[in-house]
């Protein structure tokens, strides 16, 4: 029986494992906004648990993830771009489901009237090989 628990155990350990692994890697995908669709890329590390990274999103240029967490397909993370001279905080959350990586984009430091801040925006990636 105690074999069967260690078994168990070890069992358990492994997914958990996988799952965090495999949302290290490179992304594909397309962002919506005022000016209409743009190309994002994203190239995301995890170390010792933590997510970090970083994201392209076309003329915005490259932005480093900070705050990124993992837990089991579930992530988050937080990037910020000037634009305009406008300091912009973009937050991601969702989850990764196979090559497929599905997460909501919530924008804040807008001015009013200017853009969706606070509106979630899903944005979806496909895993790069």
């Amino acid at each position: 029986m105690k074999r069967l628990y260690l078994a168990l155990a070890a069992l358990l350990v492994s997914v958990h494992a996988y799952a965090q692994t495999s949302i290290a890697g490179k992304w594909s995908g397309e962002s919506k906004g005022r000016q209409g669709t743009m190309k994002t890329e994203l190239e995301l590390k995890l170390t010792g648990g933590k997510l970090g990274g970083t994201m392209s999103m076309g003329p915005m240029g490259k932005s480093e993830i900070k705050d990124g967490t993992v837990s089991g397909s579930k992530m988050s993370f937080v990037t910020a771009v000037n634009a305009r001279g406008i300091n912009i905080s973009i937050k991601y959350s969702g989850e990764v489901k196979g090559d497929e990586l599905i997460l909501n984009r919530e924008i804040s430091g807008l001015p009013p009237g200017l853009g969706r801040a606070g509106s979630p925006q899903p944005v979806i990636f496909k895993r790069t090989k």
